[in-house]
């Protein structure tokens, strides 16, 4: 299971992949920098501050935890974040 250590809000530098949705997250745009541990490997990531907001509401429907692309599985990508 997936455990975040640190969460931090950043602007970003460059384009960067959203963990939870798997969209890119352009320069300039603020985001959540995430660090994190799985079986025992560190690991760091992005998220939208959107889907930061919607993985916090959907714990209940990850009862595993987050996972790459989890919020695909749990409902379509909002069509706001596929014209970004």
């Amino acid at each position: 299971m997936l455990e975040i250590t640190n969460k931090q809000l950043v602007t970003t530098r460059k384009p960067h992949e959203c963990f939870a949705c798997t969209t890119t997250i352009d320069k300039g745009i603020q985001a959540i920098h995430a660090t994190a541990k799985q079986d025992e490997q560190h690991m760091r990531f992005h998220l939208h501050t959107e889907c930061n907001i919607k993985l916090t509401k959907n714990k209940h429907a990850l009862p595993d935890g987050i996972y790459y692309g989890c919020l695909n599985d749990i409902e379509p990508t909002p069509q706001w974040l596929l014209e970004g």
